[in-house]
């Protein structure tokens, strides 16, 4: 049988140990610093590949240190000649360096493919505001952009209230 100081100190340590593996609200510290994002973070913005100007919203599903996994959430609206409406999904894995601020995600895995579309690669560097811009790499691709963080904003306004 253990005292319940004991029992307390070991739940404590247990507790802690185990919040510092899950992903929370607060930015996460990474080997070169800390990275601006935190899972659930939506960014939202577009991207221009062959087919134009496409939406697109970057989920963060989850941020170990500075490995990063998100989807890649795209809406082509069409038109523009033979371009017809699309929208898809897929995850994508990759890292932040929080010392140049450089983030690079590469395709991996479809959700929903539409006909004619292939996985994209994002590089880019993330502003000091949470916006990121950058190349997309992929066939007839050049470049992205990405607001900051909607989640966070959200969340802050609704605990203020």
């Amino acid at each position: 049988m253990i005292s319940a100081d004991v029992a307390a100190q070991a739940v404590a340590t247990t507790t802690s140990a185990e919040s510092s593996r899950r992903p929370h609200a607060a930015a996460v510290t990474t080997a070169n610093g800390a990275t601006p994002f935190v899972r659930g973070d939506r960014l939202s913005g577009h991207y221009m590949c062959s087919q134009g100007r496409t939406e697109l919203t970057l989920v963060v599903e989850d941020v170990e240190g500075d490995d990063l996994s998100a989807i890649f959430e795209f809406d082509y609206p069409g038109g523009g000649g033979t371009s017809t409406p699309a929208g898809g999904s897929f995850r994508m894995h990759g890292s932040f360096d929080a010392r140049s601020r450089a983030l690079r995600l590469d395709g991996d895995r479809w959700l929903e493919q539409p006909d004619g579309y292939v996985m994209v690669g994002l590089v880019g560097t993330v502003s000091t505001s949470g916006s990121i811009s950058g190349t997309v790499k992929g066939p007839g691709c050049t470049t992205f952009y990405l607001a900051g963080p909607r989640a966070r904003a959200q969340k802050a306004t609704a605990s203020e209230g």
